[in-house]
């Protein structure tokens, strides 16, 4: 699929506007102030992923979506802020979430959901942008 050069940056300033909706839908969410930074947007093969991310340690939620665009996302957190997301959302359960260095499957289901809210939020942006239907894929 070949996207417009205008296109493209248009995609940009929605992502830093989604970033902006969704920090501040987390604020609501949680009652706490979320401060959110796209540091980068970049379109890759799936296959060349893994040298794009390099060797810093990150947590990712993954999804395909189908449609006009389709391809996959990936969301990607540094792992000490994917520990604060989660020690964030499930600070209200009783339940030790794991406040050590791993991350346990409620942790792990936390920035799934969060990951969620991001994807979904990008994704209407580009269905509206290019006047289409795309179909979201579970984290």
């Amino acid at each position: 699929m070949r996207i417009d050069v205008n296109k493209l940056v248009k995609l940009n300033r929605m992502a830093k506007e989604g970033a902006e909706n969704v920090a501040n839908n987390l604020s609501e969410m949680l009652g706490v102030d979320v401060e959110m930074k796209i540091t980068k947007i970049e379109f890759v093969d799936l296959r060349d992923v893994p040298e794009a991310i390099g060797e810093q340690e990150v947590i990712g939620v993954y999804l395909m979506f189908n449609g006009l665009p389709s391809g996959y996302l990936i969301v990607l957190f540094p792992t000490s802020s994917a520990k604060k997301i989660a020690n964030l959302l499930l600070q209200e359960i009783e339940e030790n979430n794991g406040d050590g260095d791993g991350f346990t499957e409620m942790d792990i289901s936390a920035i799934g959901e969060v990951g969620n809210i991001i994807t979904s939020s990008f994704i209407d942006g580009w269905a509206n942008l290019f006047k289409t239907e795309i179909n979201i894929s579970t984290p």
